[in-house]
Order: C-alpha cells, then sequence, then structure tokens
C-alpha cells in the first residue's frame, strides 16, 4: 500500500507529463499551421514559374535539357500536393477532435 505521499508524487508527475505533451501537441498544431501558410504562399510565388517552364518545355520539346527540368518540376508538384493535402489532412483532423 502506497503512502499519500508517494501517491500525491505520482498525481502531480502524471499531471506535469500530460500538461508537457498538450503544450507538444500545440506546438505542432502551430508548426502545420505556419507549414500551410507557406505552402499556400509557395503556390501563389511560383505557379507562374511552373507555367513558364511548361510554356518553355512545350516550345523546346525533345530538348533533353527542357524535359528534365520539366519532369523535375511535376515531380515537385505532385510531392508539394501531397505535402499540401497531408498538411490540410492534419489540421482536419487536430480540429475535429
Amino acid at each position: 500500500m502506497a503512502t499519500y505521499t508517494v501517491t500525491k508524487a505520482t498525481l502531480d508527475e502524471i499531471a506535469q507529463r500530460a500538461r508537457q505533451n498538450e503544450k507538444r501537441l500545440e506546438q505542432a498544431w502551430a508548426l502545420i499551421v505556419q507549414a500551410q501558410g507557406d505552402l499556400a504562399a509557395m503556390q501563389i510565388d511560383y505557379s507562374g514559374f511552373a507555367s513558364e517552364l511548361d510554356t518553355d518545355a512545350a516550345n523546346n520539346a525533345g530538348d533533353p535539357a527542357w524535359d528534365a527540368a520539366k519532369a523535375e518540376k511535376d515531380e515537385m508538384v505532385g510531392d508539394f500536393q501531397a505535402t499540401k493535402t497531408r498538411a490540410d489532412s492534419l489540421l482536419i483532423a487536430y480540429d475535429s477532435v
């Protein structure tokens, strides 16, 4: 049988760890919000560049350098969209609980 002192110390430890984890979750949420904002800014900042690259690649069809640049851009766009979807989904999930 535990003493009151040991019991109280354990309860205090549980409360402290719970507060630390709540703070970690709040920090994670803030980082996701920040990432989501930067992703939105990237979409605005680079959409014109992506369109121009597509046009330049089409105008230089068959040029290995332009084909490689377009392929690299297409892969980056796919990765970007997946990251944006993940950030959006995490925020929706966080806000739903």
